[in-house]
Protein backbone atom coordinates (compact mmCIF):
# COMPACT_ATOMS: atom_id res chain seq x y z
CA UNK A 1 0.00 0.00 0.00
CA UNK A 2 1.38 3.38 -0.60
CA UNK A 3 0.50 6.83 0.93
CA UNK A 4 1.63 9.38 -1.73
CA UNK A 5 -1.12 11.79 -0.91
CA UNK A 6 -0.14 12.82 2.91
CA UNK A 7 3.95 12.23 2.75
CA UNK A 8 4.49 13.33 -1.07
CA UNK A 9 6.63 10.10 -1.66
CA UNK A 10 5.72 6.91 -2.72
CA UNK A 11 5.63 5.10 1.33
CA UNK A 12 5.01 1.17 1.68
CA UNK A 13 4.49 -1.05 4.32
CA UNK A 14 6.43 -4.21 3.36
CA UNK A 15 4.96 -6.02 6.28
CA UNK A 16 1.73 -6.92 4.66
CA UNK A 17 3.75 -8.23 1.72
CA UNK A 18 4.13 -11.58 3.35
CA UNK A 19 1.17 -14.01 2.86
CA UNK A 20 0.36 -15.02 6.92
CA UNK A 21 0.55 -11.18 7.46
CA UNK A 22 -1.73 -9.98 4.58
CA UNK A 23 -4.24 -12.97 5.67
CA UNK A 24 -4.29 -11.38 9.07
CA UNK A 25 -4.55 -7.67 7.88
CA UNK A 26 -7.67 -9.28 5.82
CA UNK A 27 -9.25 -10.68 8.81
CA UNK A 28 -8.54 -7.14 10.28
CA UNK A 29 -10.26 -5.13 7.75
CA UNK A 30 -13.10 -7.24 7.66
CA UNK A 31 -13.55 -7.44 11.56
CA UNK A 32 -13.66 -3.33 11.08
CA UNK A 33 -16.40 -3.61 8.55
CA UNK A 34 -18.37 -5.36 10.65
CA UNK A 35 -17.99 -3.32 13.42
CA UNK A 36 -18.87 -0.58 11.80
CA UNK A 37 -22.38 -2.52 10.44
CA UNK A 38 -22.73 -3.28 14.20
CA UNK A 39 -22.56 0.43 15.28
CA UNK A 40 -24.68 1.65 12.72
CA UNK A 41 -27.31 -1.37 13.25
CA UNK A 42 -27.09 -0.72 16.88
CA UNK A 43 -27.82 3.14 16.28
CA UNK A 44 -31.10 2.30 14.69
CA UNK A 45 -31.94 0.02 17.04
CA UNK A 46 -31.76 2.38 19.77
CA UNK A 47 -33.34 4.90 17.65
CA UNK A 48 -36.44 2.96 16.97
CA UNK A 49 -36.14 1.28 20.57
CA UNK A 50 -36.40 -1.91 19.12
CA UNK A 51 -33.39 -3.01 21.05
CA UNK A 52 -33.73 -6.45 22.81
CA UNK A 53 -30.78 -8.00 25.21
CA UNK A 54 -31.54 -11.72 23.25
CA UNK A 55 -29.82 -10.07 19.56
CA UNK A 56 -26.56 -9.41 21.73
CA UNK A 57 -25.73 -13.40 20.95
CA UNK A 58 -26.01 -12.70 17.22
CA UNK A 59 -23.86 -9.72 17.44
CA UNK A 60 -20.84 -11.54 19.11
CA UNK A 61 -21.36 -14.28 16.93
CA UNK A 62 -20.63 -11.72 13.87
CA UNK A 63 -17.76 -10.28 15.84
CA UNK A 64 -16.22 -13.76 15.72
CA UNK A 65 -17.03 -15.27 12.61
CA UNK A 66 -17.38 -12.33 9.53
CA UNK A 67 -13.58 -11.86 9.78
CA UNK A 68 -13.07 -15.75 9.19
CA UNK A 69 -15.66 -15.69 6.26
CA UNK A 70 -14.46 -12.80 4.94
CA UNK A 71 -10.84 -14.52 4.51
CA UNK A 72 -12.20 -17.36 3.13
CA UNK A 73 -14.24 -15.13 0.44
CA UNK A 74 -11.34 -13.19 -0.17
CA UNK A 75 -9.11 -16.13 -0.71
CA UNK A 76 -11.86 -17.11 -3.40
CA UNK A 77 -11.99 -14.05 -4.77
CA UNK A 78 -8.19 -13.51 -5.66
CA UNK A 79 -8.36 -16.13 -7.89
CA UNK A 80 -10.59 -14.29 -10.22
CA UNK A 81 -9.89 -11.50 -12.38
CA UNK A 82 -12.86 -8.81 -13.66
CA UNK A 83 -12.89 -7.84 -17.15
CA UNK A 84 -15.76 -4.75 -17.25
CA UNK A 85 -16.34 -3.20 -21.48
CA UNK A 86 -18.21 0.15 -20.95
CA UNK A 87 -20.26 1.63 -23.68
CA UNK A 88 -17.51 3.41 -25.01
CA UNK A 89 -15.59 0.72 -26.19
CA UNK A 90 -12.86 0.46 -23.38
CA UNK A 91 -12.20 -2.16 -20.38
CA UNK A 92 -11.22 -1.94 -17.31
CA UNK A 93 -9.77 -4.97 -15.46
CA UNK A 94 -10.45 -5.62 -11.93
CA UNK A 95 -7.42 -8.27 -10.56
CA UNK A 96 -8.82 -8.98 -6.82
CA UNK A 97 -5.61 -10.66 -6.19
CA UNK A 98 -3.92 -6.48 -5.88
CA UNK A 99 -3.63 -6.18 -1.94
CA UNK A 100 -5.36 -2.38 -2.19
CA UNK A 101 -8.54 -4.44 -3.89
CA UNK A 102 -8.44 -6.69 -1.42
CA UNK A 103 -8.69 -4.50 1.21
CA UNK A 104 -11.78 -2.94 -0.05
CA UNK A 105 -12.85 -6.37 -1.11
CA UNK A 106 -12.23 -7.30 2.29
CA UNK A 107 -14.16 -4.37 4.40
CA UNK A 108 -17.59 -4.54 1.86
CA UNK A 109 -17.76 -8.27 2.94
CA UNK A 110 -17.49 -7.57 6.61
CA UNK A 111 -19.49 -4.49 6.14
CA UNK A 112 -22.74 -6.73 5.19
CA UNK A 113 -22.20 -10.19 7.29
CA UNK A 114 -25.42 -11.58 5.97
CA UNK A 115 -25.17 -11.72 2.42
CA UNK A 116 -21.56 -12.91 3.41
CA UNK A 117 -22.48 -16.13 5.11
CA UNK A 118 -25.50 -16.28 2.09
CA UNK A 119 -22.55 -16.19 -0.35
CA UNK A 120 -20.26 -18.50 1.58
CA UNK A 121 -23.39 -20.77 2.28
CA UNK A 122 -24.25 -21.07 -1.78
CA UNK A 123 -20.96 -21.67 -2.77
CA UNK A 124 -20.30 -24.52 -0.03
CA UNK A 125 -23.15 -26.18 -1.39
CA UNK A 126 -22.40 -25.97 -5.20
CA UNK A 127 -18.76 -27.09 -4.30
CA UNK A 128 -20.32 -30.09 -2.14
CA UNK A 129 -23.13 -30.76 -4.47
CA UNK A 130 -26.08 -29.97 -2.49
CA UNK A 131 -26.98 -27.27 -4.19
CA UNK A 132 -28.58 -29.98 -7.33
CA UNK A 133 -31.05 -31.43 -4.28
Amino acid sequence: MTLTHFFGAAVTFAIWDKDPLRFLEIMLWGLGGVLVNKIITSGSFLRNQKFYREGMVMHIAHLVSTPFLVLVAVILLSLATFQVTLVGGSDITLDLSQPVIMVAISFLLGSSPWPLWNLIERTAQRVTGQAEK
